[in-house]
């Protein structure tokens, strides 16, 4: 169902990852993350494993800004409208000093 994830930040510009890939911030960079899916009606949920900050984590677009750590695990549950189950999804984040 999900295709890749849109991440635009300052530093990098935009960005295509794939389901489970790594993308690179910088510590107090701010980036905007979004999933590409094949389906409609959708919900989406987010959950950071390190804390970092997130703005939307009820939507299935968001604004990410980086907790203190060296990486973080974005999870994404995505819950199709159309009956399909629910997958979860993440995009790993190396967080550069």
């Amino acid at each position: 169902m999900l295709q890749e994830f849109v991440v635009l930040s300052r530093e990098r510009g935009e960005k295509h990852v794939a389901p489970n890939g790594i993308i690179t911030l910088g510590k107090t960079s701010a980036a905007f993350i979004q999933p590409v899916i094949e389906a409609e009606n959708i919900k989406c949920t987010w959950y950071s494993l390190h804390g970092g900050q997130l703005d939307g984590e009820e939507s299935c677009s968001l604004t990410y800004i980086p907790p203190l750590a060296e990486n973080d695990i974005l999870r994404v549950n995505i819950q199709p409208g159309c009956g399909l189950p629910n997958t979860v999804e993440q995009i790993r984040i190396s967080i550069l000093p």
